[in-house]
């Protein structure tokens, strides 16, 4: 029965990964396609009337992603609110389970998929100091207290303190490699460039699904930064404050 509705594209695919696509009956628009459900606003500005026309019985948020108002309106309506808020590694596995029981799906065996494969990965870049750039102007990054944060640590890197908030230029130039996912803001190569140029530092790019998804796709973008930065010497320079 599609009963659900997904307002956060990492839970839309998290949702598919656990075979239960068919539980749902709307997504955003940045969400992956799920055959039968409908397209009904985006993460931020969701068609409310559009989804509640759907009598849903619950929906999928995240508490990173989502808006406080919209969440509001939904349980005024009388929706269930399933809210996920991982900020490491661990919370992400516990997730997945959480999204699974609400979708009356088994996580078992996605777990123990992303268990095995982020296993190798732990401490792999232990002594790289690590920026994740979600937007270029103003910049944005996401900090320690983030959960790119908690996954960077999983590799034994640091990062910038802080959470999801602008940063100077200086900040910026301290740490040894910027990550680039291509989303929010669609990083392009010559951008890039132009970046670790401007910084004097090394920039990595890679599908933004594949690290600021928290789900089991996570283990595909840690994979991506290992491989780009494992052949270079680790850096030493001064702990990041």
């Amino acid at each position: 029965m599609r009963e659900t509705i997904s307002l956060c594209p990492s839970l839309t695919d998290l949702a598919l990964g656990l075979g239960a696509g068919t539980r749902l009956a709307a997504v955003t628009r940045y969400c992956p396609a799920v055959t039968g459900a409908i397209r009904a606003g985006g993460v931020r500005d969701p068609d409310l009337p559009r989804l509640l026309a759907l009598q849903p019985r619950q929906a999928l948020l995240g508490m990173h992603e989502n808006r406080r108002a919209d969440a509001e309106a939904l349980a005024a309506a009388g929706v269930l609110l399933v809210v996920t808020r991982p900020y490491d590694v661990s919370s992400t596995i516990a997730m997945m389970r959480q999204v699974a029981k609400a979708l009356d799906a088994d996580a078992t065996l996605l777990q123990a998929r992303l268990r095995t494969d982020l296993a190798p990965l732990r401490n792999a870049l232990a002594g790289w100091r690590l920026a994740v750039v979600v937007w270029r102007e103003p910049c944005f990054v996401g900090g320690r207290d983030t959960f790119v944060g908690g996954y960077l640590r999983w590799l034994g890197a640091e990062t910038l303190p802080g959470g999801w908030r602008e940063v100077s230029r200086d900040e910026l130039a301290s740490v040894d490699a910027l990550l680039l996912p291509d989303e929010p803001y669609p990083f392009a190569a010559p951008e890039a460039r132009t970046l670790a140029a401007e910084m004097g530092v090394r920039c990595v790019r890679l599908p933004g699904r594949d690290l600021c998804w928290p789900g089991p796709r996570i283990a595909i973008g840690l994979t991506r930064v290992v491989a780009a930065l494992s052949d270079e010497a680790v850096p030493r320079g001064r702990k990041l404050s």
